[in-house]
């Protein structure tokens, strides 16, 4: 049978059609929503569909007031949102200019270098705002600003195809409905200060009045756009992103039992953010493990005070050639310090006596030995953050007839380093947790101290390094010479619950017993911060909606989220 030549065009093309789609996926994939972010080259060939976004910004709005005022309207939109309540904004862009720059620019006010509002030392030309990236990738794209702030208008919309400052948020409202009526801009930015202004008359929280008839007259604002929005003629061929965010929270103390001293009660970084599509499902980032509580009563410790052991044999804590371990938890009031002894055993540093110390040096702690065989090695630990309790151990092991040191914060190893050559540090000197004479003052608290006659495996220190106890049922607890919880609530000294039964004595200073209730092991603030969307993450997100290669060469700071 003849086969007609529109027919053999028909199969070329279905054949081509085929190829599209095992390239591209199945119509309404993820794909038609949101291009997965993967490694890009520069290169300009991209093909631009119908996407479009609608971008409101609102200053100084917390996110969970936001969320605890009940906003009606962003409520409605939750059900097809990518959204947070616990956003965290760039902590470096402290003021309304900075953080509109991180919001545009898609990396953190440490490459844009917007610190104040006078723009100065800005690297913009480097890192310069979306509206410039849109339109070298398509010139056809329209963008459209409508704001309140004259920073916003002169300095970082200059590239927009349409940009107005307005007298109030009710003006931008309009302006933005007005927009939405017609069929011309990709991309809508708009900027509201009403919330702030109220935040900074009154207080940023909802205890205040005004501050929390701001916010939901900011969700009336936001009802009007998106009514309009969905009234556009083409609106279901559309595919419209719709991004809300605060660019920033505002001051305000917050209560203790709501206060947990990571960054998510930094009440001037709390932000919200709602990416919504109607084709997305509901997907809550929430604030992520933070750690748990440690509950107890402690001693600050601070200037001269110490606490030494009381006994008139310290032999006991002499290890010999033997394997041993040792523990403590710390919380810092500070970040940084330079050089405080948290736990010794020596007469002090600068005579170079034998002996240990463990002690703080900057954000991070570390270990000082000294054997004698007249060599001294340092042994760094890991950062700590301030607020909140870390839990630290050494573990001193014997590997092939070799002796190493092994360090690990919140059961985490961090490093490994041979001590072999240092021969012995026994000593005749007490157990002193705390102040040494030659050595700066922390600030902070000192608590759960243990002392084991053996090294402690790696699995089994990260297994209870973040437990507030230790019980008969901890398969070393035979090896443990000393534990000194430090919790004792009353008194000048600290019990021993171990098997030395070696009371320490507190001297030096003001014994003030305090009761406290913090987070113990909490990860790592930039870890905290990756888990959830970050106003330096917005312009990712539209790029990746708009269609617009992200390149390498941007820099990018910040990433797409996606609905699964």
């Amino acid at each position: 049978m003849k086969t007609s030549h529109h027919n053999k065009k028909s199969r070329k093309l279905s054949w081509f059609c085929i190829g599209l789609l095992a390239i591209l996926g199945a119509c309404n994939q993820p794909f038609d929503r949101m291009i997965p972010e993967r490694e890009h080259t520069d290169s300009p060939d991209v093909a631009f569909g119908k996407t479009k976004v609608l971008y409101i910004i609102v200053d100084g709005a917390r996110g969970t007031s936001v969320q605890n005022a009940q906003p009606a309207n962003l409520k409605s939109l939750l059900p097809a949102s990518i959204y947070s309540w616990n956003g965290i904004s760039d902590i470096d862009a402290s003021t309304n200019a900075a953080s509109y720059a991180t919001m545009l620019t898609g990396v953190k006010a440490g490459k844009h270098g917007i610190k104040s509002d006078d723009f100065s030392a800005n690297h913009l030309a480097e890192f310069p705002v979306l509206f410039k990236r849109i339109k070298a990738a398509d010139p056809a794209l329209k963008t459209a600003v409508y704001t309140t702030s004259p920073l916003l208008k002169t300095n970082l919309s200059t590239d927009a195809t349409l940009s107005q400052q307005l007298g109030d948020d009710a003006a931008v409202k309009s302006a933005v409905i007005t927009d939405l009526e017609k069929d011309q801009s990709s991309l809508v930015v708009a900027q509201f200060s009403g919330v702030d202004v109220a935040g900074k008359s009154s207080g940023y929280d909802l205890s205040f009045p005004a501050y929390k008839a701001a916010i939901l007259q900011f969700d009336g604002y936001v009802g009007e756009m998106i009514g309009a929005l969905k009234k556009r003629p083409k609106y279901k061929e559309e595919k419209w992103l719709v991004v809300i965010s605060s660019n920033k929270g505002g001051m305000f103390t917050l209560p203790p039992n709501e206060n947990d001293n990571t960054i998510f009660s930094n009440t001037e970084v709390n932000t919200f953010t709602i990416f919504y599509n109607p084709a997305y499902t509901t997907r809550i980032l929430t604030k992520p493990f933070l750690g748990t509580k440690f509950p107890g009563n402690f001693v600050r410790f601070s200037g001269d005070l110490k606490a030494v052991n009381a006994a008139n044999d310290n032999s006991i804590y002499n290890f010999g050639e033997s394997d041993f371990t040792i523990e403590i938890k710390v919380k810092k009031n500070a970040l940084n310090f330079s050089y405080p002894s948290i736990v010794g055993k020596r007469r002090d540093w600068t005579h170079g006596d034998i002996g240990w110390n463990i002690f703080l040096e900057g954000p991070y702690w570390m270990l000082n030995a000294r054997g004698n065989k007249n060599v001294t090695r340092q042994v760094k630990g890991a950062d700590m953050p301030a607020g909140t309790w870390n839990s630290i151990a050494v573990v001193c092991v014997t590997k092939n007839a070799k002796r190493y040191i092994r360090t690990f914060t919140n059961g985490k190893f961090n490093i490994e380093s041979e001590i072999t050559d240092l021969g012995l540090f026994d000593n005749n000197f007490p157990v002193t947790i705390g102040k040494y004479p030659s050595n700066g003052a922390m600030d902070g608290y000192l608590s759960d101290v243990k002392i084991w006659k053996t090294a402690i495996p790696d699995a089994t220190i990260a297994q209870f390094a973040c437990d507030g106890y230790i019980d008969k049922g901890h398969p070393y607890y035979d090896y443990l010479i000393s534990y000194w919880p430090m919790t004792d609530a009353t008194g000048t000294s600290f019990k021993d619950e171990g098997i030395a039964k070696n009371d320490l004595i507190l001297q030096g200073g003001t014994v003030t017993w305090q009761n406290l209730a913090d987070l113990i092991c909490s990860p790592p603030a930039t870890n905290l911060t990756a888990l959830v969307p970050g106003t330096v993450d917005i312009p990712a997100q539209i790029y990746s909606w708009l269609r617009v290669p992200r390149q390498e060469s941007w820099l990018l700071d910040g990433r797409a989220w996606q609905d699964q």
